[in-house]
């Protein structure tokens, strides 16, 4: 079951970093969003997740981020 839904708020955490830590792969350029808020507008049948922030088109997994 997926913690979060599409249309769903998030904040992206401030501590986030590219340590290994995460299933998927922290870019440079996603430790620049962390403490913004996003919406989630899909989620992909892996489980992963796309945010509204900016134009961006990253992956994300519900680790690299809280509830609004």
């Amino acid at each position: 079951m997926r913690k979060y839904k599409v249309g769903d708020f998030v904040i992206i955490k401030e501590n986030l970093a590219n340590d290994g830590s995460h299933n998927l792969w922290v870019s440079r350029d996603m430790l620049s969003y962390r403490g913004r808020k996003a919406r989630i507008i899909r989620v992909d049948q892996d489980g992963d997740y796309e945010l509204c922030i900016d134009g961006c088109n990253w992956a994300w997994e519900d680790s690299m981020f809280r509830k609004e």
